[in-house]
């Protein structure tokens, strides 16, 4: 009815609805391209929202929402240029960013500790290995690396390891 009446502003809403299909979403895109045609920043919003509860519902089959989604590919330039969209990609980015940095750090870490051991006590390095590349935190690394400098022992290294690494 919604569809019937041109009630584009309501659209984004329709994949929730009962009897949404490929054909009805199909229909409610073109109209909201064609009524938003040179807005491209509401269009976007309205396919933004269209979008999101098109991937939420489970009243439109597997197929129609993934024939939409290949119909609404070109569309996508459009959501590019939305400020929500480029505000949240560039979080994603910032955090997928930081964490790679921290994993390198740790790494990095993991790889100096085990040539420290390898060197001065050659018997841990298989043992210790297993439990430093479970211990991701730079500052726990940090602080191992330089206790298997200062440790008098294997067995004084291997209680420091041990708690640490839990």
């Amino acid at each position: 009815s919604y569809i019937d009446a041109h009630k584009v502003a309501i659209y984004a809403l329709l994949p929730t609805m009962e009897g949404a299909d490929y054909t009805l979403l199909s229909q409610a895109l073109d109209e909201m391209k064609a009524h938003y045609a040179g807005q491209s920043r509401r269009l976007a919003e309205h396919v933004l929202w269209f979008n999101t509860l098109l991937q939420r519902t489970d009243t439109v089959s597997l197929e129609d929402k993934e024939r939409i989604r290949e119909k609404m590919s070109n569309i996508e330039s459009l959501l590019d240029e939305n400020p929500f969209v480029q505000k949240r990609r560039a979080e994603g980015f910032a955090e997928g960013e930081a964490r790679g940095e921290a994993r390198g750090r740790a790494e990095g870490l993991q790889f100096a500790i085990m040539t420290s051991i390898e060197n001065r006590f050659p018997p841990l390095a298989e043992t210790v290995k297993e439990k430093i590349s479970h211990v991701q935190q730079p500052d726990k690394l940090q602080l191992i690396l330089k206790l298997t400098f200062t440790v008098p022992d294997e067995k004084t290294l291997q209680i420091v390891i041990d708690s640490l690494a839990a």
